[in-house]
């Protein structure tokens, strides 16, 4: 799915968790999981498919294919570039070489979304939705952003505090999960910027919580405690947020230049910094992460650009409550 103009994590949170949730109802009407040995599969070059004894024919998505190279030991660059029959001769050899094995192959319809251990306990992006309706209410509001890999969820929520002439940051609950095996359940504290609809994700202990997809039935409960641990936690953040009014930069660009170095900025990240401190200048540390969770706004950069920036903005924060020497 595209992310439209009222369903992403540039908008404002808007969407209702019920919302949501028939989002998500809608995705998964095709969804279904297949145990299956290796043995069981072989790939038919004429198609580009998988076949699976005593199933059908599957097509295979870029990431499926990727994950099966991987669990076979095959490099998912050399197959892509194959040949289809020799992308089949080698696919089937490996296969066959590890008939034993066990995977789970999860479906969309006709076609192999992704291919996991047999051990793999998917955590689904509905149920998900329903333990956050629970804690939130199915009208609470939200920003989101789903993709056939990973689904982002932004909660803010909570009393505001005023940092400056009508400039409220509000705390919040930034969730995040994969049904394809590329992402660990993680709930994250959240600052949101109200005039400028930043995100800043708080990287202190107590403001984060992840768990693999290991299946545990308590893991709705875990979710759920974890929310209100994050929570209050998100809620302090709001007045650390805004003591960065009080540390003066004497050269920004500078700044800028430690920041991309210490956190690894692409050219392109340091560039989109550069222009969001031009929307809104100023000298102080608490100017240099709008400048960088802003970034994170941008609609150049892709999801996990952005989602980096958002993270860097909340490690920058712990930097300077610890005396980073770096930022000096």
């Amino acid at each position: 799915m595209v992310a439209t103009q009222t369903n992403n994590l540039r908008a404002a949170p808007t969407t209702t968790v019920a919302e949501l949730q028939d989002t998500l109802a809608d995705r998964a009407r095709g969804h279904h999981d297949i145990t299956v040995r290796a043995g069981q599969l072989r790939y038919d070059a004429d198609i580009g498919a998988i076949e699976v004894q005593g199933h059908r024919e599957y097509g295979l998505r870029t990431l499926a294919l990727n994950q099966i190279a991987a669990k076979l030991g095959v490099p998912a660059q050399y197959l892509r570039k194959c040949p289809w029959d020799l992308r089949a001769e080698n696919i089937n050899h490996w296969l066959n070489e590890n008939r034993t094995r066990s995977f789970m192959l999860r479906c969309d319809g006709d076609e192999v979304r992704a291919v996991l251990s047999d051990r793999y306990a998917p955590v689904d992006h509905l149920p998900l939705a329903g333990w956050l309706a629970d804690s939130f209410g199915p009208d609470a509001r939200l920003r989101y952003e789903v993709s056939e890999e990973v689904l982002h969820v932004q909660f803010v929520n909570g009393e505001g505090h005023n940092a400056g002439v009508n400039d409220w940051l509000h705390p919040g609950v930034g969730i995040t999960n994969s049904e394809v095996g590329l992402a660990r359940v993680q709930v994250r504290g959240l600052l949101f910027r109200t005039i400028c609809l930043n995100g800043l994700i708080l990287s202190g202990g107590e403001e984060n919580w992840t768990r693999r997809h290991i299946g545990s039935v308590e893991l709705a409960g875990d979710v759920q405690k974890a929310i209100r641990r994050v929570q209050d936690a998100a809620a302090n953040g709001t007045n650390r947020f805004a003591g960065l009014q009080g540390i003066r930069v004497p050269d920004m660009t500078a700044l800028f230049e430690r920041i991309t170095k210490h956190y690894e900025l692409t050219q392109a990240e340091h560039e989109t910094v550069l222009a969001a401190h031009q929307i809104e200048p100023g000298d102080t540390l608490y100017a240099g992460v709008n400048a960088v969770t802003r970034a994170g706004n941008a609609y150049d950069l892709p999801l996990d650009s952005r989602l980096k920036l958002q993270d860097i903005g909340g490690r920058i924060l712990t930097a300077a409550e610890v005396g980073a020497r770096w930022l000096n």
